[in-house]
């Protein structure tokens, strides 16, 4: 995403990048590793006999649906925020990874 600054005086305009990686390549990773690996171990965790699995993923969705929802509501102002999506690909990493346990760790702390 790109902030347009104007230079009235100057009559110039400077583009600025508010992300690294690019807008749509940030959001195509996240709505891998955020929807489609997630629903890929979701199905794993089914049909395994561990609750263990379970627990993680099910935790997983309710944050992750939090998340969605009050990214949707602020997104107006969370845009202009440099680096976002970059940030938001690394907190939807941490989520859904089983070696940090982030979704079932925020689930029980809140």
């Amino acid at each position: 995403e790109k902030i347009i600054a104007r230079n009235s005086a100057a009559g110039q305009e400077v583009h600025i990048d508010t992300t690294m990686i690019g807008w749509w390549l940030s959001k195509f990773l996240a709505m891998i590793f955020s929807v489609l690996y997630p629903a890929f171990e979701s199905y794993k965790a089914i049909k395994t006999k561990s609750t263990e699995d379970d627990i993680q993923w099910l935790s997983y969705w309710v944050i992750f649906g939090i998340f969605t929802m009050g990214e949707f509501f602020l997104d107006i102002v969370i845009c202009w925020i440099p680096l976002y999506y970059e940030a938001k690909l690394i907190f939807i990493l941490w989520l859904g990874s089983s070696y940090t346990q982030g979704a079932p760790l925020i689930y029980h702390k809140y």
